[in-house]
Formats: structure tokens, C-alpha cells, sequence
């Protein structure tokens, strides 16, 4: 009970202030405008305070996250001996690296700065849409997504300057968005997959936003994923991956999942929930399009989840591997959902408005409550612990 108390008092108070700043900037905002001013510029004072306050959660976390005892090790083996005990990441995440180290900065202080760069860049890109700043901040941290981004951390990088770029989808600004591009490979070489998806500048999208199609798209896509066997087709693709140096367990896994061994991901809470989230998005697109119809970007949000969300469905069942480049289009959803909440506030819907936050901000509680009654490796890297806590896993991570 006590690390359920304690996420709760974490993530819950978090995303209420966030959600206060949020709000604050966004009528601060309007009330500029009603009074001739322009918008208020990134850098306002509620913004780079949620930034810090975000950094500040996530650098200060312990053992929250998959990934963390990984990036932790890796960063005592720099502070202990100068060198990674994995040899194949990227330059910039080796420079950041070999800097935070030189200075022997507590690894809070290391965390802290990838958390930094993340949602300052999530941020970055709603810049011109504050009204979806308290929203996001709600579903960040009460949905599935506090916990991803601090999983894949240098993934989460790339997929928040994904935001980013999708409005220079929507204005079709091909050479400006290869240019943001390039330079990200130095983080991650995900990067290089990011220069496809600009393939969505040209998706016939009033189609896709006919919630019939959409809904349709979504129930082939989990009946296939049931038992993915069409993925037999695919096995040219492992001599790819391994052209991405994305590393032998990609090539192993590949292996794996095309001779049959699938995996049977159940219906349970979560999983209900986020897709509870997603027809919810689907069903009331019509109306959130037509109540922002100036905002270009939106339809090519919503193009992109949905893909997201198919690819996902269909792939759920194979391994967590296949199912990390499709995050690259998923991390739409958190956008979408906040779009969808501030319609139903802004157009006073108060029974929709609170249905939809019950169902979009459950997973917290939900992976909260699953890490102590069924703990396992999957569910206790929910648990929020500071890192002065005299606290170790209760299991041990794959």
C-alpha cells in the first residue's frame, strides 16, 4: 500500500500542478489576444516551469522504468572507468554522456537532463496549441506515458521531436523537417525512420476521418493480431534490421516471432482502458475536427495514430521489439487525447469530459495497484521511488 500511496502522491500531484500551469498559461494567453497581443512565447514562465518540474520528477526517480537500472549502469561504468560496457550507441548520447561524467554530476542530474530534453521538446511542439497544456499534462502523467518515456529514454527523444515536426508535415515543409531529422540520428538511429513517416503529408486524411473506417481499420487489425502467423511473409526484413545495427536480439527475435512463437498479451485493464481511450478519439473526431478546423496539423495527428494504433494492435501479440518502432507513431495518441479532452471542456460536454479523464488517466493507478498485488517484472518498474530510498526490485528484470 505504501508504494501505491506514494505513486499516487507523485504522479497525482505532479500532474496537478502541471495541469494549473497548463491552464494558467493558456488564459493568460487568451486574455493577450483579446486584448490585441500575439501569443506568448515558448519560454513563459509556466512552460520552462513544467519543463523543470517534469525533469526534476524524472531525474529523481529510482528503479522507475525498465531501462533505468540499464542507463544507470551504463553511466556508473563511464563515471568508473571511462568507457560503456556497450559499445554501440550513438555519438551524441556518448558526448552527453562523457560530459555529464567529466564533471562527476550525480546521476540525477544525468537523468534529469534527458527528461529535460524530451518534454522540453514536447512541449516545444504545442507551442502554438497551449490550450492542449493542461490536458497533455493530465494523460502524461495519470496514462500510460510518464512511465514510457522514461523507459526508452533516448527513443522518447526522438518521438517528442516527432511532435515537433508533424505540424512541417502539415504544411508540407519536406527539406525543413529532413533537416531537423538528420542531426537526430546522432540520439538515436530510430531517426532515420522518422524520414518515411513524412509519407502523411499526402494521406487522403478526410478518409481516415470517418470514424466507420477508422473503427473498421481498428477490429481487422486486433483480429489479425490475435495470431500474427502473415508474419512469415516478412523475413527478408532481419537481414534490415541487422543493416540497422539494432543488435542481435532484434535479428533473434525476428527469428522467434516468424517461426510461430507468439506471445498472448491478455485484455486486461490497461489494455481496455487504452483502447477505451482510443475509440473514444475515433468517435468523436468529426466534432473536435470541425471545432479546430483552422489547425493544420491536427488531421495529420490524428492520420498518424490511428496507423499507430493499427500497427500496434496487429503487432501486440508478437514482442516488445516490434512493437518500439510503431511508438514512433503511437506517441500521437497522447496528443490526440488531449485535443479530444479540451474540446469536451472548452464546449462544456461534463458528462463526456469526465468519462473520458477517467478512462485516459487510469493507467497509473491501474499499473500501481497491479505492481503490488501481482508484482513481476513487468508491473513493479511502475512503482515511483526516490533515489535516497533504501529500495531494491523485488524481482528481477529480464
Amino acid at each position: 500500500m505504501q508504494y501505491i500511496l506514494t505513486g499516487i502522491a507523485v504522479y497525482g500531484g505532479t500532474a496537478l500542478v502541471l495541469f494549473l500551469l497548463g491552464m494558467h498559461v493558456w488564459r493568460r494567453e487568451q486574455r493577450m489576444q483579446r486584448a490585441g497581443g500575439g501569443e506568448l512565447s515558448f519560454f513563459s514562465w509556466e512552460i520552462v516551469a513544467s519543463i523543470l518540474l517534469l525533469a526534476t520528477i524524472a531525474g529523481l526517480r529510482w528503479m522507475t522504468g525498465y531501462d533505468h537500472e540499464k542507463y544507470y549502469n551504463q553511466y556508473v561504468s563511464v563515471l568508473d572507468t571511462g568507457e560503456f560496457m556497450r559499445i554501440s550507441y550513438e555519438p551524441f548520447f556518448r558526448w552527453v554522456t562523457y560530459a555529464f561524467a567529466a564533471i562527476k554530476a550525480h546521476f540525477t542530474l544525468y537523468f534529469g537532463f534527458w527528461a529535460l530534453l524530451q518534454f522540453g521538446l514536447l512541449f516545444y511542439g504545442l507551442r502554438h496549441d497551449k490550450h492542449l497544456l493542461p490536458w497533455v499534462a493530465l494523460v502524461l502523467m495519470l496514462g500510460p506515458w510518464f512511465l514510457f518515456y522514461m523507459n526508452t529514454i533516448r527513443q522518447y527523444v526522438i518521438e517528442s521531436l516527432f511532435v515537433a515536426l508533424v505540424p512541417l508535415i502539415a504544411r508540407k515543409r519536406f527539406w525543413l523537417y529532413v533537416a531537423c531529422v538528420v542531426p537526430a540520428v546522432l540520439v538515436h538511429r530510430f531517426a532515420w525512420l522518422l524520414i518515411p513517416l513524412y509519407a502523411f503529408a499526402f494521406v487522403p486524411i478526410k478518409r481516415i476521418g470517418r470514424p466507420w473506417l477508422a473503427l473498421s481499420l481498428l477490429g481487422v487489425a486486433l483480429l489479425l493480431g490475435i495470431k500474427p502467423v502473415w508474419l512469415t511473409m516478412f523475413r527478408p526484413v532481419v537481414s534490415w534490421f541487422a543493416s540497422l545495427g539494432l543488435g542481435w536480439w532484434y535479428e533473434q527475435d525476428f527469428v522467434e516471432v516468424i517461426s510461430g512463437n507468439f506471445r498472448q498479451v491478455s485484455y486486461g485493464p490497461s489494455r481496455i482502458v487504452c483502447l477505451a481511450t482510443v475509440v473514444m478519439i475515433v468517435a468523436l473526431y468529426p466534432h473536435v475536427r470541425r471545432y479546430f478546423k483552422h489547425d493544420k496539423a491536427l488531421p495529420v495527428f490524428y492520420a498518424i495514430m490511428i496507423v499507430g494504433e493499427c500497427l500496434h494492435n496487429l503487432l501486440v501479440n508478437t514482442s516488445f521489439y516490434f512493437l518500439r518502432p510503431v511508438e514512433l507513431l503511437t506517441i500521437c495518441t497522447l496528443v490526440m487525447t488531449a485535443y479530444t479532452l479540451s474540446y469536451l471542456y472548452q464546449k462544456r460536454r461534463y458528462i463526456l469530459l469526465p468519462l473520458m479523464l477517467i478512462v485516459s488517466c487510469s493507467n497509473a493507478t491501474i499499473d500501481l495497484v497491479k505492481s503490488v498485488v501481482t508484482p513481476s517484472p513487468t508491473t513493479v518498474v511502475a512503482q515511483y521511488h526516490f533515489f535516497f530510498e533504501d529500495y531494491k526490485l523485488p524481482v528481477d528484470l529480464p
